[in-house]
């Protein structure tokens, strides 16, 4: 209901100052809308348009869509009648095969995905562009702890899109949005990108007791354990410590000045922080990532 509202408002505004959605040969002129007449002269009076078949077709232009797909086997009909249609959800479908093999995923709920981005792709006339988007920051982030899982499918989305002759309109903009949409309603996601995600080494080497190390060890393993193999340094001298640190990626400790040994540091705290985690994973993106490069 909220959508609703936001597409509204956007809509009385776009169409006060004049602005229309170049969609009329997707409209479905079998269908048509009557508001009261109570109603029209207030939309009228807020916003001096007159509610005529055309305004009503603007405002509501997702319910009129004759692209528009109500159910996977809606689409599969209108696909079957409509070889634009048909084109864009093989073009969908093609890169859905594409990212589980290349990426060894598995979308769980594949049907539901290719109706979402099908959707987007028939409601979509002009840029998606806005000034601040926070699914860019979502990207960023996405890319920094998976490795560049984003940027790769986007270039596997950018790559089937171009490869035909599609009658969709398409920019940069449109291709991030049709990501976000995969990206959070793709089920089981996540915990996909957890289990392959690459093990790095890991020691941890604190200068306060055994058992306190031993505690931040499987503290930070339970949190981590996809992403870290955690070993316990012992080492009583710098000597023993580079040694010790030969066989690791990463060394954790709380000694901030500690003589660099041959591996990547994350300086915490003796009690964990949020903060503390969020070190030890941009480490572990930054250990990860060079190996992809160097590989």
């Amino acid at each position: 209901m909220n959508k609703l509202r936001t597409m509204l408002f956007i809509s009385f505004k776009r169409l006060k100052k004049g602005r229309r959605l170049d969609s009329h040969n997707q409209i479905d002129e079998q269908y048509s809308l009557l508001l009261s007449e109570k109603l029209s002269k207030k939309i009228a009076v807020c916003y001096h348009i007159d509610c005529t078949k055309d305004v009503l077709h603007q405002l509501f232009f997702l319910f009129f869509n004759r692209r528009y797909a109500w159910s996977a086997n809606d689409l599969q009909k209108k696909a079957e009648h409509d070889e634009a249609i048909a084109k864009v959800r093989r073009t969908l479908l093609a890169f859905f095969a594409k990212i589980e093999k290349s990426e060894q995923l598995v979308l769980i709920n594949k049907d539901e995905l290719l109706l979402l981005l099908y959707n987007a792709t028939s409601y979509t006339w002009t840029s998606a562009k806005i000034l601040h988007n926070p699914s860019e920051d979502f990207f960023v982030n996405l890319n920094h702890y998976h490795e560049g899982f984003a940027r790769r499918i986007k270039k596997e989305l950018v790559a089937c899109l171009n490869r035909e002759q599609l009658d969709i309109y398409l920019d940069d903009s449109v291709i991030n949005q049709l990501l976000f949409m995969l990206v959070t309603a793709w089920k089981g996601l996540m915990d996909q990108l957890e289990a392959s995600a690459p093990r790095v080494k890991a020691g941890i080497f604190f200068n306060t007791s055994f058992e306190h190390s031993q505690f931040l060890l499987n503290d930070i393993s339970y949190h981590l354990k996809s992403r870290l193999d955690m070993t316990l340094i012992t080492a009583k001298t710098i000597s023993e410590l580079r040694q010790q640190c030969q066989h690791v990626d990463m060394l954790i400790t709380n000694l901030s000045m500690l003589p660099s040994p041959d591996c990547h540091i994350v300086s915490i705290q003796a009690n964990l922080t949020p903060k503390d985690f969020e070190n030890i994973l941009s480490v572990y993106s930054e250990i990860v990532n060079a190996n992809v490069t160097a590989s």
